[in-house]
């Protein structure tokens, strides 16, 4: 019996891959249609391993309309499984999905060298005749924070947002080379919270962001930076995976 309701599925979910794939012959692109059985996060991996995909795209809403992220299920295991690129996008019920825009792009930096492997698919955008909004987050407390210490607190953070000034000034230089419009924003203290308030502001269309930094962490943002980001933030999210040091056998 559950076989045959397993096929039953199949079968289902095969024809609606089918429409859905009309759309895309018809703007004379290929496709391959794949019905997986087993965890999804898991097979998307082993699916994305298999093809060698270059970009997994995941919406974080079920069918159903559920009202809250699937965060700490399918999205979230994706963060921690994949190596290659992954954009996660939240679509809006009540309405039909927007015509995708990359006119402005927030770009988040650490000044890492982890931080940089988010820079070539920026750069990718030049078609797009995209802005490149670059972003770096201080982890020095605001001064105010503080009391007896507070001057010294003060001139170790302006040093530090001077320091992320002048990085992400040479970051834009190089990108302005590659015929790129390009801005730099460092402002705050709180990674997540500044990444998504920056976007709102900036009216971003995506968030670009590795999902790996330079504090030696030998786990990937998962219930932190990335996974917040992903949370919150009401345009986009591309993240792509640095999985060397996990690769290295240093993990915990």
């Amino acid at each position: 019996w559950q076989h045959e309701q397993v096929e039953r599925s199949r079968s289902k979910l095969s024809a609606y891959l089918e429409t859905v794939a009309v759309g895309f012959r018809e703007a004379g692109m290929t496709v391959d249609q794949e019905v997986l059985v087993g965890s999804v996060a898991e097979s998307i991996n082993r699916l994305a391993d298999a093809k060698n995909i270059d970009i997994v795209v995941y919406s974080t809403r079920g069918r159903g309309g559920f009202q809250r992220w699937l965060l700490g299920s399918v999205a979230s295991r994706l963060i921690q499984l994949l190596s290659k690129p992954l954009l996660i996008i939240r679509p809006q019920l009540g309405s039909p999905p927007p015509v995708p825009q990359f006119k402005k792009i927030l770009v988040t930096l650490d000044g890492s060298e982890f931080a940089e492997r988010v820079l070539p698919f920026a750069r990718a955008s030049v078609s797009y005749g995209s802005e490149i909004i670059l972003l770096s987050v201080p982890q020095i407390p605001e001064a105010h924070q503080y009391g007896a210490v507070v001057e010294e607190i003060q001139q170790l953070r302006e040093y530090v947002e001077q320091q992320s000034q002048t990085y992400l000034e040479d970051v834009a230089e190089s990108l302005a080379e590659s015929g790129l419009e390009t801005r730099v924003i460092v402002k705050g203290t709180r990674p997540a919270e500044t990444i998504v308030q920056v976007a709102e502001e900036e009216g971003a269309d995506v968030v670009m962001l590795a999902t790996h930094g330079r504090g030696g962490f030998d786990r990937l943002f998962v219930g932190s930076v990335a996974d917040r980001v992903v949370q919150y933030a009401t345009c986009p999210v591309f993240l792509v995976p640095i999985h060397e040091r996990r690769a290295n056998g240093n993990g915990q």
